[in-house]
């Protein structure tokens, strides 16, 4: 378990720097001393210390620039120190998807007039994000033949780790659909993911076209 840190915007003349958590000596965990470009891969978990120490120095270890009682830091996360501003900042990945899969279907019997919602996951992580959930019904050949589709934007919170979510897309039974069996897939329109078919999901009831009758009975006879 560990976290990193790195620095940017050094103070001219400025050449390494470290950085010390934990009171002083015996319990102080320190880094080695760094280049400016390069990065402290802590091994240790910080348990949400808030008294960490950066310390930036010339070429003569006379100090450039201070930082103190920074944090909190936590386990499995990547930091960076602003020396300009003196601030610590968690790095948030560029928003990313995964493992996007069909959850459910709802309906799965329908006819002409009818919504199916098709639900969806998938896992999100990095800088919030406002994406369009697509979901398409057809038949999966060599290629998905698209027949009735759906669409919807969803917001995607900001995360450093991967969360989950579940995205519903309606869409509407109209009569370009022929009575049958169909399947079904969901995607991420940009950044591209798609997910597998599932297929003989969804199946579309012909609706009669004469009057029909059932369960035609005597219900009382009066002599």
């Amino acid at each position: 378990m560990s976290f990193t840190l790195s620095i940017k915007n050094a103070p001219w003349g400025s050449v390494i720097w470290d950085a010390c958590y934990g009171p002083p000596p015996a319990a102080e965990i320190c880094s080695p001393l760094l280049g400016l470009s390069e990065v402290w891969n802590c091994p240790y978990n910080p348990y949400g210390a808030t008294d960490l120490r950066i310390g930036v120095y010339d070429s003569n270890w006379n100090v450039k620039h201070s930082g103190t009682n920074l944090g909190p830091i936590h386990d499995g996360k990547d930091y960076i120190y602003d020396c300009s501003s003196g601030v610590l900042s968690e790095i948030i990945p560029e928003s990313e998807f995964r493992n996007i899969s069909i959850d459910s279907i709802e309906p799965t019997e329908v006819e002409v007039g009818d919504t199916v919602r098709i639900t969806a996951r998938v896992e999100h992580r990095g800088a919030g994000q406002t994406a369009t959930i697509y979901a398409a019904i057809g038949i999966q050949g060599l290629w998905f033949d698209e027949i009735l589709y759906g669409q919807r934007a969803w917001s995607f919170a900001q995360s450093s780790g991967w969360e989950d979510y579940y995205p519903w897309v309606d869409i509407l039974i109209t009569s370009a659909i022929a009575s049958g069996v169909y399947d079904a897939y969901v995607k991420v329109k940009a950044p591209l993911l798609v997910s597998p078919t599932v297929r003989d999901c969804i199946t579309i009831v012909a609706v009669p076209t004469e009057p029909e009758f059932r369960g035609f009975a005597i219900e009382e006879y009066i002599k």
